[in-house]
């Protein structure tokens, strides 16, 4: 097979992706081949680092919490022994080509030129990955048994990417088996994500338990898994103190279809034990429309949110490390995605009533429960919302004011 045969061949496998797709697209395409491109940016807005400060604040573990499943850690980048094939040596050779070759016209022209510095390698026998990236654009130069493939994030969603987000692990990748058959193509599957701040190590834990750790580089994350185990895995940031676990968007099962918002996420709780989440803490609230039921449960050691849109969920929980310290008043937890994003938070005795400010100027009424407080924040349709800048609630005559969490102003 000739060169212009197997840049043919990659054409018509992958076609011109971008990673704009929104979750509904996503979905869409899942059912139309074995192996599909995956995205799952968080948005982010002016008071994007928000949520870092809360994530070092949770105390021990709640009772019932289970430890992962921890077997033989696979990690990225490691060179088998054997003498290196051929075209290791012309790799990142191959990869400048294929950007030349590549569409960069949305990039600004002195961009367009040279790839941006590498920041991972991941080199197997036949299967390989470069990870490039800058402020400006993200590119992966994957080698498969299609060919070689080079795939860009640039503008709108680099920028979702790269800065500090919400409690969301923003990540895009491709895996296998999709639709549950065997892959045609025995690709490796691989996250490229974004680090969040205070975090020292992401890795993921597949559904059998297997542990693979990422490698960090520049602010970005490469979670690489050259025999598969990123269908279904959850992906996992540590913090000192803290574990961040996002199941990112689960599918359903035609069977699991006709369930409630209730047994839904209580099976994807069970499925999230597997990488040590929590067991489902009491429910606080519930936020319902006709399509994307919201459900929020916390104990001091855990938040669980269970996010529901049709035929897929997903799940994200904040656990409690060994030894930590009490959740103070006011810290709080947000995410501003796609479709309705939502903050939950520590309450202050006696809270009455109270607002969060998003960082767009909108105010949102809080609601309260078991010494919690959460509010649904706004964006639908695939219009990203905005994180909160402020906190104010009214208690016991006083006002307790949190002020992008970093400084807590109340009582006063």
């Amino acid at each position: 097979m000739t060169v212009d045969d197997l840049r043919a061949r990659l054409t018509d496998e992958y076609g011109e992706e971008r990673f704009t797709m929104t979750v509904s697209e996503i979905e869409q395409r899942a059912g139309r081949g074995s192996r599909r491109r995956l995205v799952a940016w968080a948005a982010v807005g002016a008071a994007a680092a928000v949520v870092a400060a809360g994530f070092l604040v949770w105390p021990s573990p709640p009772a019932g919490e289970v430890a992962p499943l921890a077997t033989t850690s696979a990690t990225p980048g490691a060179t088998p022994s054997a003498a290196s094939p051929a075209w290791h040596a012309g790799f990142a050779e191959d990869c400048r080509r294929k950007w030349l070759d590549s569409d960069r016209s949305k990039l600004a022209p002195e961009d367009r030129a040279e790839l941006p510095p590498l920041r991972m390698e991941a080199l197997e026998p036949e299967l390989g990955i470069r990870v490039y990236g800058n402020d400006q654009v993200v590119a992966d130069c994957e080698r498969s048994p299609s060919g070689l493939g080079i795939s860009m994030t640039y503008a709108q969603p680099t920028q979702r990417l790269l800065p500090d987000v919400g409690a969301r692990i923003p990540r895009y990748g491709s895996i296998s088996h999709l639709d549950g058959s065997p892959s045609e193509v025995a690709s490796a599957d691989y996250f490229v994500g974004r680090v969040p701040a205070g975090v020292t190590r992401v890795d993921a834990v597949s559904p059998d338990g297997r542990v693979i750790e990422a490698r960090l580089d520049g602010g970005l994350f490469l979670l690489w898994a050259p025999e598969g185990g990123l269908n279904g895995a959850v992906v996992r940031a540590h913090t000192a103190t803290a574990t961040i676990l996002d199941s990112g968007v689960d599918y359903l099962p035609e069977e699991q279809l006709t369930e409630s918002a209730e047994q839904i996420c209580r099976a994807a709780a069970d499925r999230g034990r597997v990488a040590g989440g929590p067991s489902q803490p009491p429910r606080r609230f519930s936020f319902r429309d006709a399509t994307q039921p919201l459900l929020v449960h916390a104990v001091d050691g855990a938040v669980m949110v269970c996010d529901r849109s049709g035929n897929h969920v997903s799940l994200l929980s904040v656990v409690a490390a060994a030894g930590a310290a009490p959740w103070q008043p006011m810290r709080w937890v947000a995410d501003a995605g796609y479709g309705e994003g939502w903050i939950v938070g520590r309450a202050p005795a006696g809270a009455e009533s109270g607002t969060v400010t998003l960082a767009d100027g909108r105010k949102v009424t809080l609601r309260f429960s078991g010494g919690w407080f959460a509010a649904r924040l706004g964006g639908k349709d695939g219009v990203a919302g905005a994180l909160p800048r402020s906190v104010q609630i009214r208690a016991g005559g006083r006002t307790w004011t949190a002020d992008g969490q970093q400084n807590i102003l109340g009582p006063r």
